[in-house]
């Protein structure tokens, strides 16, 4: 997907597991290669006081997040249907 060209926003989970990169490192290392990513969030399960963003990610959030903060935090906005 990344290499399309078409992708501008990611959602990355911060823990993948033991051996695995963790997602702030993904975040980085996309956004170095791709450049078509305007915003990048990671995901956390953990105290995000501890993990603030860093390196490419422009906001971490809790993995439990409302859909509204995450459009925020992606700064995409709805767009308006056309009323007749």
């Amino acid at each position: 997907m990344l290499r399309s060209g078409r992708v501008t926003h990611v959602i990355c989970d911060q823990w993948f597991g033991p051996g695995q990169p963790l997602g702030m490192n993904l975040v980085k290392k996309w956004k170095e290669q791709y450049e078509t990513i305007e915003r990048a969030v990671v995901l956390t399960g953990t105290d995000i006081a501890k993990l603030p963003a860093t390196g490419g990610v422009d906001m971490v959030l809790p993995k439990v997040v409302e859909p509204a903060e995450l459009i925020e935090a992606l700064k995409l906005t709805k767009k308006k249907k056309k009323t007749s």
